[in-house]
């Protein structure tokens, strides 16, 4: 078994590992629940565990469930997979920031083979982002992610009651200002989303919601475009290079800088510095 590479957020582990054959593997019970995604076909795999058994051959995309406390057995081809390891606390406190008091907690069940494209594209999406160099965004994109997983997963594999609509709680417009505040005060800090939840006095979950229908963009968004703007002033300003620049709003990797900068402004920084420098260096009359 070798695992690539792995990271941690909001206190849910999340690695990568390469494909690999075992025969008869024992896995001891786990204090966390473990969430595996397949990142490619696989021909033959065996799994046992809660007293029952599963063969098959299994596709890119799909994901089993093995709940805290569950002892299991593997024999097979395993896949290339990432794995989201997740204390059992994460999901008891989810349930309790969103259901109404009193609702009867349901533990995660079991599932050998699962078929979600939403928890597919959450693997494709934490592949990329434990393999990528950090940038601005990064740990609020991911928390914000797992908060979203967490959610999933308690709605639709704990069997616990559900209505599709939350109510929104009210916040006083200063708890979001403190969050901004705090995103425009630390330009080259990274910053999570239990950094913003907790300036704000939110939990992660209600942050998030609140932050969108208020501000008009997920938090991560907001905090890359911030970073943006504030590398466009220095870029004007001209005192530094754009390598420097991009580390000093918080991205390691001056490639990604270039592309999220695009992405934002329609062209390069080098294109942007280009452009604005006759604001610095305008040309005499003669």
């Amino acid at each position: 078994m070798a695992m690539l590479t792995g990271r941690t957020w909001a206190g849910v582990a999340i690695d990568q590992l390469s494909a690999y054959t075992v025969s008869e593997m024992a896995v001891g019970p786990r204090d966390h629940h473990l969430l595996a995604i397949n990142l490619a076909d696989h021909p033959y795999v065996r799994a046992k565990r809660c007293g029952r058994v599963y063969e098959s051959a299994g596709r890119l995309g799909e994901a089993a469930i093995i709940p805290a406390g569950e002892a299991s057995t593997w024999d097979g081809n395993v896949p290339a997979h990432v794995t989201v390891r997740i204390p059992a606390s994460a999901i008891i406190e989810m349930a309790s920031d969103v259901l109404p008091m009193g609702t009867p907690h349901q533990a995660i069940a079991n599932n050998f083979r699962i078929r979600d494209p939403f928890i597919a594209n959450m693997a494709a999406i934490f592949s990329l982002e434990i393999s990528r160099a950090p940038h601005p965004a990064q740990d609020v994109l991911v928390e914000s992610l797992v908060t979203a997983l967490l959610l999933h997963l308690l709605r639709g594999y704990t069997g616990v009651p559900w209505r599709d609509e939350q109510p929104l709680r009210n916040v006083a417009p200063a708890a979001l200002h403190r969050a901004l505040a705090y995103i425009e005060d630390q330009p080259g800090v990274r910053v999570s989303l239990g950094d913003l939840a907790a300036v704000a006095g939110l939990s992660r979950f209600h942050f998030s919601r609140l932050f969108r229908r208020y501000v008009g963009m997920p938090p991560a968004l907001y905090v890359e475009r911030s970073r943006i703007e504030r590398a466009k002033a220095m870029i004007c300003i001209g005192q530094l290079s754009l390598a420097d620049i991009a580390y000093a709003v918080g991205f390691a990797d001056q490639s990604h800088f270039t592309r999220r900068f695009r992405h934002h402004e329609g062209r390069t920084p080098s294109d942007y510095q280009r452009d604005h420098a006759w604001q610095r260096h305008p040309r005499r009359k003669i």
